[in-house]
């Protein structure tokens, strides 16, 4: 069914803001994903809201995932 209420709260220039507890889960998430090789999640949600924390934390990644695939044992 459709909402009986719904509410938008918009702040003009404003930067988000992680709740308590961010760095740990992000943490958490991070070293479960370490499990599954050549997977790399980034975005806003994980290290920083801006445009240029996206930007490193996607260069990052790239590489990282770049160096995993890289070292991957190709004799088999």
């Amino acid at each position: 069914g459709r909402p009986r209420f719904a509410m938008v709260h918009r702040y003009a220039r404003a930067m988000p803001q992680y709740d308590v507890g961010h760095v740990a889960r992000v943490s958490d998430i991070a070293a479960q994903a370490t499990r599954h090789h050549g997977l790399a999640l980034i975005g806003a949600a994980y290290d920083g809201v801006g445009i240029p924390d996206c930007v490193r934390a996607a260069e990052e990644a790239a590489q990282r995932v770049f160096d995993q695939l890289m070292s991957k044992d190709t004799s088999v």
